[in-house]
C-alpha cells in the first residue's frame, strides 16, 4: 500500500515496504507527482532490493524514516547508502536506532517537525 498524506504544503509519502520493481512502475506512472518532503519505507519483503537512486530522484525527500524487519538483514541502510544520502541532505531515521516517532507537518513551508517520542 502506498499513501500520499498533505497537510497544507507539507506531504509525506508512505511507501510500505514496496520493492524496487513497484517504485519504478510508480515512478513511471506518477513522476513529480510522488514528490515528498518525507518517505516512510520499509525494507522489501524477501530480501528485495528497494530506495532506488530513481525513487529517491522522483520523490525528493529531505527526510526517509525506515523500520526494520525481525531476523532480515536491511541490505538498502548500508553505510554507502547513509553516505549518499547525507551528501544529498536527507535526514535518515531508522526506527530500530530511534524508537518512535513524532511527525508534525509544518503546514505553511511544507516541512515536518519530526522528534523522537517520548513519554
Amino acid at each position: 500500500m502506498v499513501l500520499m498524506l498533505e497537510s497544507g504544503a507539507a506531504r509525506l509519502l508512505w511507501a510500505g515496504s514496496i520493492p524496487g520493481e513497484v517504485e519504478r512502475e510508480l515512478v513511471m506512472a506518477q513522476g513529480a507527482n510522488l514528490k515528498a518532503g518525507v518517505l516512510v519505507q520499509g525494507p522489501a519483503k524477501r530480501g528485495e532490493a528497494n530506495l532506488t537512486q530513481e525513487w529517491l530522484e522522483a520523490v525528493e525527500p529531505r527526510t526517509v524514516v525506515r523500520w526494520s524487519r525481525i531476523l532480515e538483514e536491511d541490505t538498502a541502510l548500508s553505510v554507502d547508502f547513509a553516505d549518499w544520502a547525507m551528501g544529498e541532505g536527507i535526514e535518515l531515521w531508522s526506527l530500530e536506532e530511534s524508537g518512535c516517532l513524532t511527525l508534525r507537518p509544518m503546514t505553511e513551508n511544507g516541512r515536518w517537525e519530526i522528534q523522537e517520542w517520548k513519554d
